[in-house]
């Protein structure tokens, strides 16, 4: 089950129910009390801002956090026992689909 609280509504939020990573059903809901309002066919979500980057600049950006996550894991590596370069890395490396 998620929540979604829009920025732009104080009296209207949305629960989507899953089954799995399928939408089961989607509810209006009062944003108070939780409680179902009304059953909904479809919702449209949009995001909280208007920040819209070309791909190109996010893929450099991405490329960017790679590279400094590499140099975080050179640096943090030797250096601690209980953070394991392997651990960092499987966690963090960023892929944009």
């Amino acid at each position: 089950m998620v929540d979604i609280y829009p920025v732009h509504e104080e009296e209207r939020a949305v629960r989507l129910h899953f089954f799995g990573d399928v939408v089961e059903s989607i509810h209006e809901i009062d944003p108070l009390t939780g409680k179902a309002v009304n059953e909904l066919n479809r919702v449209t979500v949009y995001p909280a801002t208007h920040y819209v980057t070309t791909v190109d600049i996010r893929e450099k950006a991405v490329h960017r956090i790679n590279e400094e996550l590499k140099e975080r894991i050179e640096f943090f590596g030797p250096k601690t026992s209980c953070l394991r370069p392997s651990a960092l890395k499987k966690g963090l490396t960023l892929t944009w689909r």
